[in-house]
């Protein structure tokens, strides 16, 4: 756990942008969620950039 957080706060903190509670919850899902799909962590069919652009929609609740 504490190694997956080290990646979070590596990208965080150059950013310093995150003034509000909503957009420091999106920018971590958004930063755990590309940090899953990099590690190989989602039980996608085939490794495309279709299937990670859908893993993303159905993650966030995205309309394609």
């Amino acid at each position: 756990m504490e190694q997956d957080y080290r990646f979070i706060k590596k990208q965080i903190r150059p950013m310093l942008g995150l003034k509000s509670l909503r957009t420091a919850k999106r920018m971590i899902a958004g930063l755990e969620a590309m940090h899953i799909i990099k590690k190989g962590q989602t039980l996608q069919r085939e490794k495309s950039v279709q299937n990670q652009k859908e893993f993303i929609h159905q993650l966030f609740g995205l309309v394609a």
